[in-house]
Formats: structure tokens, C-alpha cells, sequence
């Protein structure tokens, strides 16, 4: 997935923090922010290890552009996303 891709995906979950999305060839839907936090997670491992010909770094910046702009372009939707995902995750 190329940087500007994952820069509006972010930027989708940031807005539809309750949706879910599917990935080819896993069968069952993962909730927006649990894919949200084990790609960043893992793209930070994998930047950090080094190795193979894929840039981790502009994958991780690219996400975290489109969180950054819906940021400054609607910054109450950083806060409506947050208390959806805490009230998601201490259900």
C-alpha cells in the first residue's frame, strides 16, 4: 500500500472509528482501530529491523499525514474518535 493510500485510510478511521474493514483473504471484518494500531505497530517494527526493499518509514509517515491532517483541517474529529474508541474499548 503506497503512502498517499494509507495517508487517506488513517484519515477514514479517524472519521469511522466504528467501521471495520475486510482484508483479502481473512474472512471475518477488524475493527478500523485494532488494524489502525497493529499497522502502525508493525510498520515501526519492520522500519526498525531494516532489511528487504520496502520503505517502512514513508509507509508509518504516510499514515500518520492523514491523521495529522485531519488534525489540523477538523480537529474535533480527533476528539470524537478518541471517546468513540475509549467507549469502544472499555465496553
Amino acid at each position: 500500500m503506497q503512502a498517499p493510500r494509507l495517508a487517506v485510510l488513517f484519515a477514514s478511521i479517524v472519521y469511522f472509528p466504528g467501521a471495520s474493514l475486510f482484508i483479502l483473504p481473512i474472512p471475518v471484518p477488524i475493527p478500523a482501530p485494532l488494524f489502525a494500531v497493529g499497522y502502525l505497530a508493525f510498520t515501526y517494527y519492520a522500519a526498525r529491523r531494516g532489511g528487504g526493499r520496502v520503505n517502512h518509514d514513508a509507509h508509518l509517515f504516510g499514515a500518520l499525514a492523514g491523521v495529522a491532517f485531519v488534525a489540523v483541517s477538523d480537529p474535533a474529529a480527533i476528539g470524537a474518535a478518541v471517546r468513540q474508541f475509549v467507549a469502544m474499548v472499555s465496553r
